[in-house]
Order: structure tokens, then sequence, then C-alpha cells
């Protein structure tokens, strides 16, 4: 009998995978409603005393069920809150449970310095200022789980003092040059130049880029459907003609595919085809974001208009598309000619 998905887990999935089956995220969705009404079926008193013991043993495992549990029936998008964000509230509520273990903390009532000192000893570690947020961020929402239990009143986290990030965004990772995507199209195989070129020239995140399947590619308009873009927000990107080209060659190299368009699954998997290509091509990796940005900043050369880059990237805000597309700095110079 087949093992069945854990909220942590999810299945195996390959290109011939029949369009009909359940796809990755539905049985994810359905392992984490199944194990939020495991917990919600607890009495109060059997929730309270669960949450207790996990707390006074600081059981990484017993309180993540419960933090669990609260995040899919009431953080902030409920059943619908992505894998990724879980990810990061795991990981961040367990580290911050290996140092409250190491600092004798008293979860159940920490002393007013506690937290404070927490985020200090993140900042002292070189922890960047995004880092430190989502490890907040992840022991705010244990505290909102033991709330809900009905173990503490204690909001510890509430007043913390976090500082403000100084440094540019493009700054911390400007984008891949021209030059730098070609030498790694270059070494890379039919599967992984869609790959490159959906993150580089669609513009499209890793996460949106991995749940991609065949029925969302438009190749006769030239058009890719991004059903789970961030904040579920769907939209319709357009395909560049190199684009277009690798993704009939990769369709040629596998006969009639079907299901997910890529065969290797999550983000480590994606991160292990591009060691081969980065190591070949001597491109030094800067992470899937200078892909998108590499897609704006070249969209803003072109186009001169952020409005038409941010639906391309799928912001609603263009502030945040400025930070992903920056003009050279001597742009202007054609146009200060004639002065």
């Amino acid at each position: 009998m087949p093992n069945k998905p854990t909220p942590q887990s999810r299945a195996k999935a390959t290109n011939s995978r029949p369009a009909s089956s359940q796809t990755d995220l539905e049985l994810y969705k359905g392992s984490l409603l199944d194990h939020a009404r495991q917990i919600a079926a607890l009495s109060e008193e059997q929730l309270k005393r669960k949450a207790a013991l996990a707390a006074g043993e600081k059981d990484f495992l017993g309180l993540w069920e419960v933090v669990l549990a609260y995040l899919t029936l009431y953080g902030e998008s409920t059943l619908l809150t992505s894998s990724h964000t879980i990810r990061s509230y795991r990981t961040g509520a367990r580290q911050f449970l290996e140092y409250s273990a190491e600092n004798a903390w008293k979860l159940l009532a920490p002393r007013r310095n506690d937290p404070q000192l927490y985020v200090n000893y993140l900042l002292g570690l070189g922890k960047s200022i995004n880092t430190v947020e989502a490890r907040v961020a992840a022991a705010r929402m244990l505290y909102k789980a033991l709330r809900w239990a009905g173990v503490t009143e204690a909001d510890p986290f509430a007043d913390v003092k976090v500082p403000k990030e100084r440094t540019n965004p493009w700054d911390k990772s400007e984008p891949y040059s021209d030059e730098e995507v070609e030498a790694m199209l270059e070494f890379a195989d039919p599967q992984e130049r869609v790959l490159i070129l959906v993150l580089a020239h669609g513009g499209l995140r890793i996460s949106e880029a991995l749940e991609l399947v065949w029925d969302d590619l438009d190749e006769g308009r030239r058009r890719i459907r991004v059903n789970k873009g961030k904040g579920r927000k769907q939209r319709v990107v357009s395909m560049s003609r190199s684009l277009l080209e690798a993704i009939r060659g990769y369709r040629s190299s596998l006969g009639l595919p079907q299901g997910q368009l890529f065969s290797f699954r999550g983000r480590s998997g994606a991160v292990k085809r591009m060691d081969a290509i980065i190591l070949q091509s001597g491109v030094r990796f800067r992470g899937f974001h200078a892909f998108r940005k590499h897609s704006g900043t070249k969209l803003m050369s072109q186009v001169k208009d952020i409005a038409r880059v941010a639906k391309h990237l799928g912001h609603s805000d263009t502030n945040v598309t400025r930070t992903y597309a920056q003009l050279p700095t001597d742009d202007l110079r054609e146009a200060l000619d004639n002065w």
C-alpha cells in the first residue's frame, strides 16, 4: 500500500503522468487539510495538554504539528499557504527552538528582553535583514499557535526591532548579463534550456516555473499561463521566439509529453541541474532571481515603460518593479546629444 503524502513531502511527478491524475499541489493540500482536521478534532483540553507538553520539552516535532494546524486553519492564506512559506516557517521555528533550548528560555513565560536578544543574536551571526525578518515571522507564528492552543497569552515578538534594510536590492543580486545567459545555454540540454529561458525571458519566479504543466503553454499565440503566481495571482506571459524554439525542441525530444513541464521537482532539483551548467560555463551562480532581474532589465531597456515591465513580471506595484528593472546609467546619453 503506498505511503500517504505528509505535509512535508510531495508525490513524485513525471512528464508522462496523465493530465487527469491529481497534481502534487492537490495531494499536498489534501495532506495539510487532513493534518489540520486531526488537530482540530482534539478537545480544547487535549490540544492544550499536547501544546504544553511539547513547549515544556521544547519538542520541535510536537510543536510543529500545532503550528502547522494553526497555519492551515488561521494563517493569512489558510489552506493555500505556499509550500515555500511553510518551509520558511518550519526552518525558523526549528532554529528558534534550538536557540531557546541553548539559552534556557521558558517558552510559555519568556522574559521581556529575550526576544530582542534573539534578534541581536541572529544579526551577530551575520544573517541578512531578510533572513532575520523571516526568523522573527516564524517565531511570531509559533506564539500565535501557542495562544490558539490556550497554553499562553505571551506575545513576546510583538515589539522587537529589526533594523531596516539599507542595501539597494539591485546591489544585492545583480541580473545575469546577456553573455552569461548565452554561456549557460551553451551547456544546457533541451529541458535545461527551457528552464533558463522561462526564467530569463519569461521572467517567471522559480516556484512558478516548477509548477508549469504542458497545458499552460500556448505555442500558437506564444503565451505562458501562470496559474500559481505569488499571492495566487494568475497572469499570461509572452514567450520570446528563442523560448518558443526551445520549448518545441524539448517537446520533440519527449514525444507526446503530458503533466509537469519539468521532470525534476522542487528547487533542489533545479539547483542540481544548474550546478553542472555553472561549472562548465564559468558563470558565477547568483540564484534564480537574477534570471528574473535579467528579464526585467532587458525588457526595460527596450520598451522603457515600467508599467509594461511590471505586467510581464506580475507586479501590482511598479515600485517593486524598479528594483528588478533599471536602465543603465548612460541610457540618456543619446537623448542629450543634441541639447
